[in-house]
């Protein structure tokens, strides 16, 4: 990836989290009848226009995430401290799987949080975008005088998941916390930023996969404030890139 597109894939993050964060403040202003008592109400709100804008948003915001954890993850396999190790201690010098993946180089925990990410992010955007065109079909269904249909929003809303669901929300939890906890170690080794932007950006990126009120909220704030940091700290390290005899970033 070159030091241009990592530039802007850095500046992806902050625009995530604006575009994580409006959706769900407009959703405490959108009705949104409860879909156990009010399944007409339900059905004329999910095909308003409103709704519709929020879930394309979303669906945008985690692309735009994406593009981030790509370009993050680049930046960090190519900085000068990519090979360095934890301090090195007598414990950390046993022989031991548990204990060389501990110790593994920024590069690596960089590659490993680009995979995870990937996984959990393309699976949240798989989930958003069967609700937004979903949903809405099965409202039209439902006005359309077929009220059996109304069954069907059960499963599609929050707290009435269907269990078919479960097994994408573990895939996706498991990665999203994998790749959290690893692009964040990655950017508190790398030196390029202070230490405190790896857990705001680890947990921004964590909460803003759960896709939930107000967790959301957080997370979204937090992916703004760190990804503001990391890309004002690239912008030196992209022009280098970009000079003759630099290579690509």
């Amino acid at each position: 990836m070159t030091g241009k597109l990592v530039g802007w894939g850095l500046w992806a993050i902050p625009a995530a989290g604006v575009l994580t964060l409006g959706p769900w403040i407009a959703i405490f202003f959108v009705a949104n009848p409860d879909v156990s008592t009010d399944q007409a109400g339900f059905a004329r709100a999910v095909t308003d226009a409103p709704h519709a804008i929020v879930g394309y948003l979303c669906i945008l915001g985690l692309f735009c995430l994406l593009f981030g954890v790509l370009a993050l993850s680049s930046l960090l396999q190519r900085t000068e401290v990519r090979h360095a190790a934890v301090s090195p201690s007598p414990a950390g010098q046993a022989v031991g799987f548990v204990r060389r993946a501990w110790n593994a180089p920024v590069s690596d925990y960089a590659a490993v949080g680009m995979v995870c990410g990937i996984i959990a992010t393309t699976l949240v955007i798989g989930t958003w975008t069967m609700l937004v065109v979903a949903t809405p079909t099965v409202g039209d269904v439902y006005l359309s005088g077929h009220s059996g249909a109304g069954e069907v929003f059960k499963v599609l809303s929050g707290g009435h998941w269907s269990a078919r669901v479960v097994p994408i929300f573990v895939v996706a939890g498991l990665a999203d916390l994998v790749a959290a906890f690893t692009l964040g170690d990655a950017i508190r080794r790398s030196g390029l930023v202070p230490r405190w932007v790896a857990p705001v950006f680890g947990l921004g990126f964590a909460l803003s996969i759960v896709s939930a009120p107000v967790v959301s909220l957080v997370g979204g704030l937090l992916l703004i404030i760190a990804g503001v940091v990391l890309a004002r700290a690239a912008q030196p390290a992209a022009r280098r890139a970009r000079e003759p005899g630099q290579g690509s970033l």
